[in-house]
């Protein structure tokens, strides 16, 4: 560390480098978006990540303890191999960066969830929106409640079954930009689902 580092900088610096992680993950489609906490784990990540944040020489972990003097003085959580004020500091730094790292992955995931719900919302009421247009195109007005007895349960498990199959698609495993496609899929379903109950209608009729 060339210039003099506080404990706070260290850690938000720490922190930045695993969002632009998670990120990347995310993009990647190694992260869920639906549950990422439960689908990455990022253990092994953050223990190298906060290994490599740890300075090395005693000037930088002096500026550190000068700025945070808990990091000389606590005992740390874990056995150390020597004793010294050194690795004491050390771990201890050791530790807060993987605290501050774990906290803000919780939060990232929480954001994450509540993001992707937004997304499914929106997406979901733009296909009911094609639902209705639907309707209207192959049939009379429709009554509302018969579109929400007959029709909307079809919307729903399409929409989820098109968002599912974007997740699968190998050549474009990242969901956050596939939601003209997933609209596509599903008004295409939804069509071909609408003729049927038109013609099942129709030959009732007769």
């Amino acid at each position: 560390m060339s210039e003099q580092m506080t404990m706070y900088q260290l850690k938000e610096d720490a922190v930045e480098e695993l969002i632009e992680h998670l990120n990347a993950a995310l993009a990647s489609g190694d992260i869920d978006p639906e549950d990422p906490e439960r689908s990455y784990d990022p253990d092994d990540w953050i223990f190298e990540s906060a290994d490599g944040w740890v300075p090395i020489y005693n000037s930088d972990i002096m500026d550190l303890a000068s700025s945070d003097y808990d990091i000389m003085l606590t005992e740390p959580e874990f056995e150390l191999t020597e004793n010294t004020p050194v690795a004491v500091a050390q771990a201890n730094i050791f530790t807060a960066l993987r605290k501050a790292m774990y906290e803000a992955h919780r939060d990232w995931c929480s954001e994450i969830e509540d993001e992707w719900a937004t997304f499914l919302e929106d997406w979901l009421y733009q296909m009911k929106v094609e639902a209705e247009g639907l309707a209207i195109e192959y049939t009379d007005v429709p009554d509302e409640d018969e579109m929400d007895s007959t029709f909307e349960p079809h919307v729903t498990r399409i929409f989820q079954q098109c968002v599912d199959d974007a997740a699968d698609d190998d050549d474009s495993p990242e969901r956050w930009g596939k939601k003209d496609d997933i609209i596509e899929m599903g008004v295409e379903t939804l069509k071909e689902i609408l003729v049927d109950i038109i013609e099942s209608r129709d030959g009732e009729e007769e």
